[in-house]
């Protein structure tokens, strides 16, 4: 697949002239977006008299809809969350339906992505190649029924801001069996060139489909006639579809190499402020201090119990 589904909703967004607020560094670090694709090009026939709708949205707080559509006999049910911050990505989307007498082709979508200005620096290896492999986590459930779908997607990139995949992409795509549901829990990874204390680009993306949805032929993916490399595929009767990973998408791993030997002095620095560790992000100290008073109540509790029993 030559473009990730993500990347292609936000650069749509771009181009439809959605807001996006960018950094000093004009990067934008974090977005979320969702919506609708009623396989209408413009406002959809009566009843609905809706176009496709996209929003994109700059911000590390929840997003999410649900809404009921009814056209004639058919009635669809349509809900959507997602939520970006650097190093953690969520998104869901489900459909369910009812479509009797005229097909349909609508399903719901939500993505989320960041984007890093991330610099590996070195006392003993600045200016000299190396490569950095990003690991992350993908944790969550697909399910579909009857003639409904259900699609998943991770992109990782790297590169230059004028061309964000040049050091290397990574594609990832999730379907479950037909009719069924598959539980996910797997690592994806990403190994590209750098050279220490020089920056570089780093996007990862994580999206969700559901409804009537399929992916397109290979060599149409990625093209005009299919941006998102999915489609809507007419459907009729009853069905269902969910893709949910509202449990994330985790950086876990950073891990820097010189001559396939593990860098031990690295130090990583971002346009974003975020700290970012061999583990992936650096906790905030205030989350720090919150887990450690969960960790001390959880402790009295337990001695409470075995004190009263």
């Amino acid at each position: 697949m030559s473009r990730n589904f993500a990347f292609a909703i936000l650069a749509a967004a771009s181009t439809l002239g959605l807001p996006r607020t960018a950094s000093a560094s004009g990067i934008t670090f974090v977005e979320s977006a969702y919506g609708l694709n009623f396989g209408c090009t413009t406002a959809c026939p009566q009843p609905d008299g809706l176009s496709n709708f996209l929003t994109t949205i700059t911000t590390t707080s929840l997003l999410s809809f649900s809404q009921t559509f009814i056209s004639g006999a058919n009635t669809t049910t349509f809900s959507a969350q997602t939520q970006s911050s650097p190093g953690s990505l969520h998104a869901s989307a489900s459909a369910s339906y009812s479509r009797t007498g005229v097909s349909d082709s609508r399903f719901v979508y939500a993505s989320s992505l960041f984007r890093e200005l991330m610099t590996v620096n070195s006392a003993t290896l600045d200016g000299q190649p190396g490569t950095l492999t990003f690991t992350f986590n993908l944790d969550g459930t697909i399910s579909e029924s009857g003639t409904g779908n259900a699609l998943a997607y991770v992109g990782l990139g790297a590169g230059t801001v004028s061309n964000p995949e040049a050091y290397g992409e990574q594609f990832f795509a999730f379907e479950p069996p037909a009719g069924g549901s598959v539980n996910i829990n797997n690592s994806v990874t990403l190994a590209v060139p750098i050279v220490y204390g020089r920056e570089f680009l780093f996007t990862a993306a994580l999206g969700t489909f559901a409804g009537g949805i399929e992916l397109c032929p290979v060599a149409e993916q990625g093209t005009s006639t299919c941006p998102l490399g999915v489609r809507g595929r007419p459907t009729l009767g009853v069905g269902s579809g969910s893709s949910s990973f509202f449990n994330t998408l985790q950086l876990t791993g950073l891990t820097p190499t010189s001559s396939n030997q593990l860098v031990t002095d690295a130090v990583f620095a971002s346009g974003s402020g975020t700290q970012y560790s061999t583990n992936g992000v650096v906790p905030e100290p205030g989350s720090i201090a919150l887990l450690g008073t969960g960790l001390a109540l959880g402790v009295l509790r337990s001695r409470r119990r075995r004190t009263n029993s």
